[in-house]
């Protein structure tokens, strides 16, 4: 969960796959659940951080869909279109992670391969000497 909540509060911004509905599928948001605190909420992660404070409010979810209009307590934006326009903005970044990450596992094969062939070269001159 402590993913999820990163994700949500501190790098997206959002809630839920498509909406902040998509937490009435969790057994515990679900606005079905018999005396839950948190039938029909959210997790914390997806509430706005207070302007007053910098404390998270671990119980802003509690409820909040219960509520006609939610928008300013917690995030509406789901976190796949969040993810997919973070993914837009940043995708040069991303493709030279990827590229960089390549080149490095690309220089280990060649690397690899430099020390079997100078391996299979040291074993094949022992062999002239027995």
């Amino acid at each position: 969960m402590d993913l999820v909540n990163w994700i949500q509060g501190y790098w997206l911004q959002c809630c839920g796959i498509t909406s902040p509905g998509d937490w009435n599928n969790n057994i515990y948001f679900n606005c079905s659940a018999p005396s839950s605190p948190e039938a029909c909420g959210v997790p914390y992660s997806c509430c706005r951080p207070p302007k007053e404070t910098s404390l998270p409010n671990l119980q802003c979810g509690y409820g909040v869909r219960r509520k006609d209009d939610f928008s300013e307590l917690i995030y509406n934006k789901g976190c796949l279109d969040a993810a997919q326009s973070w993914f837009d903005q940043n995708l040069v970044i991303v493709a030279a992670v990827a590229i960089g990450v390549a080149v490095v596992q690309i220089l280990g094969i060649c690397f690899g391969q430099n020390l079997r062939a100078d391996i299979l070269a040291q074993k094949a001159k022992w062999a002239r000497y027995k």
